[in-house]
């Protein structure tokens, strides 16, 4: 979630998400809380670093790790990408569990925090080495 403003006269923060999952939860916990609690919620809130982006970055690895593996496997980015994070969430991988089939759903890469990516990070290179991918296809 983002922080959109803070007032600290009034005790006031407005966070806002664009993840309609994580609007949707909110909404129930307003709502049950508002009938059973009287409008009172206990929040966790700590400070969260996105993964890091750019040349040098989480992402590029990610994407580089994925297309390594795809390329030398045969199987496609996308089948590779989600069987990495499934594989992650053994651990600590973000996932949801779909309220209306009960499947799991591991997060988008745009969502994960440095220490998530990290996870699929160490994921990509188990599947590289259980693969026995030489790690010159790494270059």
């Amino acid at each position: 979630m983002h922080v959109d403003s803070y007032s600290s006269k009034d005790g006031l923060l407005l966070l806002s998400t664009k993840d309609y999952g994580i609007k949707a939860c909110i909404r129930d916990l307003v709502e049950t809380s508002e009938a059973k609690n009287g409008g009172y919620l206990r929040l966790d809130i700590s400070p969260y670093k996105q993964r890091t982006t750019g040349k040098y970055s989480q992402n590029n690895l990610i994407w580089k790790l994925i297309t390594t593996i795809a390329g030398y496997t045969g199987y496609t980015i996308y089948d590779v990408e989600e069987y990495a994070k499934k594989k992650a969430i053994a651990r600590g991988y973000p996932y949801k569990i779909n309220p209306l089939t009960g499947e799991m759903r591991a997060a988008s890469t745009t969502e994960l925090d440095t220490v998530e990516a990290g996870y699929l990070i160490d994921t990509l290179y188990q599947i590289i080495a259980e693969m026995e991918i030489p790690f010159s296809e790494l270059n």
